[in-house]
């Protein structure tokens, strides 16, 4: 079936060698880690024909987009071809669809085949979403594979996934079978540590437990020299550690938002899942309720502009400020108050209710030199052009640091059932919870901003911090006591 060689670097090729039950890959950016699956998911296939495989991932989104077309890569360039019944082209696998009747029948066939992958010799794949629990009930699977690991909550992978691999016990003697195995990146957040504990096992169970870690360093051969050389060239020296060298990052121990938790205050269940006509699942965003309006809240620097898409949800007993999006131009086309307004308006023009609320910090009144608009006037003018209806919010001063940081960390305590829920889209938030996980305070309750300085990923800085303070204050500063305040507007 197979009648192709494919190159494997040292460490995918020490993993797939590997004889383990357990194993796990942490792999920076360029490792060839998701090409590993493909390979991976190869060697099972030949290894338990008509068995049942798992592969799983925090989102169907994730699967569809990033791990499934790498993998499809990698079947490729071994030899194989999907399969096409409609226009009668054969092939060795399909994907989400009835496969043909030349295919082996699995030891136990799915009910449907929405969500598997089938094999022509009836190895068959079932794409596992954590964030939609119908793609997991009933499933018995003879192995598992786990894409981005550590974005699963340690209790989920304990107590739901893996306890899934239990098929077949007798009907294979591979060591793949009943195998687990993990595929992750170096984690950035606290939630994503326990990952690590791997390394542990391995080093006190070596029988049982595999672990390895790769750098974009040992898939040179398949990058060529330069693309190590470019990528610390462009990006900041942390960046780099971290995500192509797997540098390991340290927790930040004056950190300005202590009450921040990243596994209360993220949210990964924000997709909603539809067939198209051509049988091609779609996602769309599920946190964005269309009757209601957005509300933006700005950060203004010369270097990095940035903003975040929030709602109020209001329930029977509490209520939630979410932050749907975040959006930032860090170099512009045309200028970057007109650039990343566009890029809002470009993804949310089909927002139903137009109202858009605007907060911001106080340099949006700063006025531009050509035109002798502010900021704000200059977005509230491309917004009303596109058909919204903009109300500006943001109101003078911004907030003292003391008092943002009293009201920002009694809101993440959750202590008072009147106040909202503050949680985000980690979905679509890549960089705001890294930057809230990270950022330090300095003296009286002062943010230390010096994260913002030239040379450093400003993406991973303060400012989307600064956004979500921007909104929170004036929105909330009451449950500080007194009535809400109001700062003098002083346009530069």
């Amino acid at each position: 079936m197979i009648n192709k060689e494919v190159y494997v670097n040292e460490k995918q090729d020490q993993f797939l060698n590997a004889s383990q039950r357990y194993k796990d890959i942490i792999g920076g950016r360029g490792s060839g880690k998701t090409g590993l699956i493909g390979h991976h998911t190869l060697d099972k296939m030949i290894a338990l024909p008509r068995a049942k495989s798992g592969l799983a991932a925090l989102t169907y989104n994730q699967l569809l987009n990033n791990t499934l077309p790498s993998m499809e890569n990698i079947w490729r360039l071994s030899g194989l071809r999907e399969a096409k019944p409609l226009i009668r082209e054969l092939g060795h696998y399909i994907v989400g669809k009835q496969p043909p009747d030349y295919f082996a029948k699995p030891l136990q066939p799915p009910r449907n085949y929405q969500n598997v992958i089938s094999f022509i010799n009836g190895y068959h794949i079932q794409l596992i979403s954590m964030d939609r629990p119908d793609t997991i009930r009933g499933v018995s699977l003879d192995a598992l594979d786990v894409d981005e690991k550590g974005w699963v909550k340690q209790d989920e992978y304990t107590k739901v996934l893996s306890p899934l691999v239990r098929g077949n016990i007798h009907e294979y003697s591979h060591p793949l079978h009943h195998s687990n195995c993990g595929f992750s990146s170096m984690p950035w957040l606290a939630k994503q540590q326990w990952i690590l504990d791997a390394e542990v096992l391995a080093q006190n169970k070596s029988h049982k437990y595999f672990y390895i870690e790769a750098t974009a360093e040992d898939n040179l051969a398949v990058l060529g020299p330069e693309y190590l050389e470019d990528a610390q060239e462009r990006l900041p020296q942390i960046v780099y550690l971290v995500e192509y060298m797997n540098h390991r990052v340290k927790k930040v121990t004056n950190a300005f938002y202590p009450a921040f938790n990243d596994e209360r205050h993220c949210d990964y269940k924000t997709w909603d899942y539809d067939l198209n006509e051509a049988g091609i699942w779609i996602s769309k965003s599920s946190d964005v309720k269309q009757e209601l309006p957005l509300e933006l809240s700005f950060d203004f620097n010369a270097a990095f502009t940035s903003m975040i898409v929030c709602q109020e949800h209001s329930y029977a007993n509490y209520s939630e400020f979410r932050v749907c999006d975040e959006i930032y131009v860090e170099e512009a086309t045309t200028n970057l108050i007109d650039d990343i307004t566009r890029k809002f308006i470009a993804q949310y023009q089909a927002h139903q209710e137009k109202d858009v609320y605007i907060y911001g910090d106080r340099n949006g009144n700063n006025k531009q030199v050509i035109s002798g608009q502010t900021f704000y006037e200059r977005i509230q003018e491309l917004l009303r052009s596109a058909g919204f209806n903009p109300m500006l919010m943001a109101q003078g001063l911004d907030a003292p640091h003391k008092k943002r940081y009293m009201l920002i960390n009694d809101l993440l305590a959750e202590k008072n059932p009147r106040q909202p829920h503050i949680r985000i889209n980690q979905n679509k938030c890549k960089y705001l919870p890294i930057a809230l996980q990270l950022a330090p305070m300095k003296g009286d309750f002062e943010k230390d901003k010096s994260s913002e300085k030239p040379g450093n990923d400003q993406k991973r800085a303060t400012h989307l911090t600064d956004c979500l303070d921007n909104i929170v204050y004036p929105k909330y500063n009451h449950f500080l006591g007194g009535e809400s305040e109001y700062y003098e507007v002083r346009v530069a």
